[in-house]
């Protein structure tokens, strides 16, 4: 048996064994993005700066890629959304 797990953030519901990997997953980036939002940015250098900004996008621009596997998931399955 599978325990279900209710992310805090979400109404979503993860049951299964995959599901519950995938929240665990979750879990972890949005406490990594807690992490790094709670960091100083004013004792950085310009060009830290400039890197951090990069590096958002980089993040952004996965998340976009990822979100398209999703909705091709939601479409083949005809989910209501």
């Amino acid at each position: 048996m599978v325990e279900t797990v209710v992310d805090s953030l979400t109404p979503t519901v993860f049951s299964s064994t995959a599901g519950a990997a995938r929240a665990a997953a979750y879990a972890r980036l949005h406490a990594a993005l807690d992490d790094l939002d709670g960091l100083a940015m004013d004792p950085c250098s310009d060009e830290e700066i400039l890197t951090d900004w990069r590096e958002r996008e980089r993040l952004r621009r996965r998340l976009a890629a990822g979100e398209h596997a999703i909705i091709t998931q939601v479409e083949c399955r005809s989910l209501p959304y």
